[in-house]
């Protein structure tokens, strides 16, 4: 299972580093487009839709929302108030997690999808079509490789020392170990990266905080939809890692916070 992980994952970095370095910024933008609508249909299953018209015409309303949201949030300031009401529902998701009895009904998952993937493929874009693309660029690999550096620090650790539940009733195999080993790797990473370009190391540690720990969320709200449905994956795309969504649910909760930190540390105005 891990050896197909693994290999899973580098085909899936070599094809998304080499859309994001040679293809261009509206390619990149496309493959984003095209894994948000894929998302959406993955989605449908937590509210019970099986028709696939309905399935369709709410992929549909997806992609609908995320082509009138680019056009507003090309104003850098409609973009960063989309990033904060995304934040507010996201820190909704954790409220709702922290409740011993939390349970998703089909009317809740219908309202969240669009919540959740119509924020994330936004401020992904952003950062593609940022004016400077080299800088964005780097941006996006920074905010995919500290989601990558949690979730890979998490998944070690959580192996070597983990002994305590993070949140048994929704996903068993989580625990507080592995989210102090992801938090560990990712703050090593987001120290790293703050020296290299130059901006003050505390606040992008405070912002990786929270781009981290939001990852975890992000992951365990996914996780919370699925069990609500007793769906242990939300797709088959990608060998060893499900669906689209199982894919992108940390960098769904990430993205928000992790533009806000751009905003924190000068780096978006």
């Amino acid at each position: 299972m891990l050896k197909t992980r693994v290999l899973t994952a580098l085909c899936m970095v070599a094809v998304f580093v080499a859309v994001v370095f040679w293809g261009g910024a509206y390619p990149t933008v496309g493959m984003l487009f095209v894994l948000t609508a894929i998302a959406s249909w993955e989605w449908t299953q937590f509210f019970g839709l099986r028709a696939r018209w309905l399935r369709g015409a709410y992929v549909a309303l997806v992609v609908v929302l995320c082509a009138l949201g680019g056009v507003f949030a090309q104003s850098t300031p409609v973009l960063l108030t989309i990033m904060d009401l995304a934040a507010v529902g996201w820190l909704g998701a954790l409220w709702l997690l922290s409740r011993p009895t939390a349970k998703v009904t089909p009317r809740l998952a219908a309202c969240v999808g669009p919540v959740v993937l119509v924020p994330c493929w936004l401020g992904l874009s952003a950062l593609v079509l940022s004016p400077d693309r080299a800088a964005g660029r780097a941006l996006l690999l920074m905010l995919l490789g500290l989601v990558a550096a949690a979730d890979i620090g998490a998944y070690f650790a959580g192996r070597a020392f983990g002994r305590h539940k993070l949140a048994p009733s929704i996903s068993p195999g989580k625990t507080w170990e592995g989210v102090a080993g992801g938090t560990l790797l990712g703050m090593s990473l987001c120290a790293a990266l703050a020296w290299w370009m130059g901006v003050s190391v505390m606040l992008a540690l405070l912002s990786g905080l929270a781009v981290v720990w939001m990852s975890v969320v992000g992951d365990l709200t996914e996780s919370l939809f699925k069990r609500s449905v007793a769906l242990k994956d939300s797709g088959w795309l990608f060998p060893g890692h499900g669906g689209v969504l199982d894919r992108i649910d940390s960098v769904s909760a990430a993205t928000p916070f992790f533009i806000i930190g751009l905003r924190v540390c000068g780096l978006l105005q």
